[in-house]
């Protein structure tokens, strides 16, 4: 397994916010600037066919649609899979809308993204190297993803 830390910050610090590439296609959490700054590395975002959002912060989760803008202008319709908590979908449509009113829908026909949404606790099975745990935290009702190696 390759592992590739493409940000290890918080939203204050002036490095990208934690995100990580896991075999070349694989993206973990999706930071405010990650998609240019994966450009700006020569990375091809479309080989990119798994999103995992750990949970739903802002600098987890914010850069999404432009990844989505990349697979649409690139005429990419291959499948992206995102694996995230719960009310994710939503958050990333209203998101969506804010930034580029008018083109969800559009966007949304003409690539091929599914959404698989976990809440409470959950197992998923990623491969055979990569188990995924989902869990609510009681305290503040919010989903998070834990990855396991």
């Amino acid at each position: 397994m390759k592992i590739n830390i493409v940000g290890s910050g918080s939203i204050g610090s002036s490095y990208m916010s934690a995100s990580l590439i896991i075999d070349d296609h694989i993206l973990v959490d999706v930071p405010n600037g990650i998609i240019k700054y994966l450009k700006h590395l020569n990375y091809d975002i479309l080989k990119i066919d798994t999103i995992i959002i750990t949970h739903l912060h802002g600098d987890h989760f914010f850069d999404l649609p432009f990844l989505m803008l990349g697979k649409y202008f690139n005429h990419d319709k291959t499948l992206i899979k995102v694996i995230c908590p719960y009310g994710t979908t939503k958050k990333i449509q209203k998101l969506f809308r804010l930034g580029f009113p008018y083109d969800f829908r559009k966007v949304m026909e003409n690539i091929n993204i599914e959404f698989i949404e976990h809440k409470g606790r959950n197992n998923i099975i990623l491969d055979d190297n990569i188990k995924i745990h989902s869990i609510t935290k009681a305290w503040y009702y919010e989903t998070m993803l834990w990855l396991y190696y």
